[in-house]
């Protein structure tokens, strides 16, 4: 008997139900993922050393993301899984992730140290640069549970244990709030110069700042405007030389 308990250890282990939870997360094939010009995304692939895109899930954890605050987007996002995007042919996205014990993701993508505690809102981000600058193309949505029928439960991560719902869903279609880009025919903050009103998804970009020179010239216009003013007043009925 002594011999064969490692064996029977072993089958137990085999049979007994894994406690984890599992996302699938994406979009349809054949939905349009524009980018804020109306092109279409090209193909990103994941492990690319310079993919185009990047199609991610995660988590901003207490931090809540919106149009005014994102120069910290990256400072805070954790990724729970990444996605290949095939491009033009079918414009689909998709990935299946497990919860694992200690609130840690089982996606390779992820960073191990990384935990998603139980009731943290969920976001897919679309993105070419992690920097708010004016080449960016950024598309952030989630479930925050908005009352729109059809759309589901909120994206919230699950408790690793939490066997209520075995496979949570969390694809395009059931999102209800474009925290910025465009999702499901509506338009979020961010610009964009396509005017498409049938989209799926859409990336939207951020206003160029001004440059250096074109500040020095508008100070230096400002100097003289003000020196031309005080020209004038000293010739005025009643001015002083």
């Amino acid at each position: 008997m002594i011999r064969l308990l490692p064996g029977l250890l072993f089958l137990l282990a085999l049979v007994t139900p894994v406690h984890a939870q599992t996302i699938q997360w994406g979009d349809l094939v054949g939905a349009t993922v524009l980018q804020s010009d109306g092109s279409t995304i090209p193909v990103a692939l994941v492990g690319d050393p310079s993919p185009a895109f990047h199609f991610e899930i995660g988590s901003f954890g207490s931090f809540v993301p919106d149009d005014t605050n994102t120069a910290l987007w990256k400072d805070f996002w954790k990724i729970f899984d990444a996605a290949d995007f095939t491009g033009p042919t079918d414009n689909f996205f998709q990935g299946s992730v497990d919860m694992l014990s200690g609130q840690v993701s089982s996606s390779p993508d992820a960073n191990p140290t990384d935990t998603f505690a139980a009731g943290e809102q969920g976001y897919i981000w679309i993105y070419n640069d992690l920097d708010p600058v004016p080449t960016a193309e950024w598309v952030l949505i989630t479930n925050d549970g908005s009352d729109v029928p059809g759309r589901g439960p909120a994206w919230t991560f699950p408790a690793f244990d939490d066997q209520t719902s075995l496979i949570l869903d969390w694809r395009t279609d059931t999102a209800t709030t474009p925290i910025y880009g465009g999702l499901n025919d509506t338009t979020g903050p961010g610009e964009r110069t396509d005017s498409s009103t049938v989209f799926d998804l859409q990336t939207h970009t951020f206003v160029p700042e001004p440059d250096s020179a074109f500040l020095l010239g508008l100070g230096a216009f400002l100097i003289f405007l003000r020196r031309g003013v005080r020209k004038i007043d000293c010739y005025r009925p009643g001015g002083t030389r």
